[in-house]
């Protein structure tokens, strides 16, 4: 039996944000297989999130995919500071 892997709760913040982390989570997730493909850039709310923080998807996802910690992640001036 394979156990399943799931993304934070959409009502963690992160950097003062809720859903980032759960946005950020299923990237991680999805491109290591853990978790089925989703469209983020089109439909659901990481779409409504990708419209509020005026991000650019795709740029969005190479960041995250370079690795390290959320830490390191809003420290390193992501798309959204």
């Amino acid at each position: 039996m394979t156990s399943q892997t799931y993304p934070r709760s959409p009502k963690s913040l992160l950097g003062g944000i809720a859903y980032l982390g759960r946005f950020i989570d299923k990237i991680r997730l999805r491109n290591a297989g853990k978790i089925q493909e989703y469209n983020y850039i089109t439909v659901g709310f990481d779409k409504y999130l990708i419209d509020f923080l005026q991000i650019d998807p795709k740029a969005f996802e190479q960041r995250v995919l370079a690795g390290g910690t959320d830490d390191e992640f809003l420290a390193s001036g992501c798309p959204i500071s």
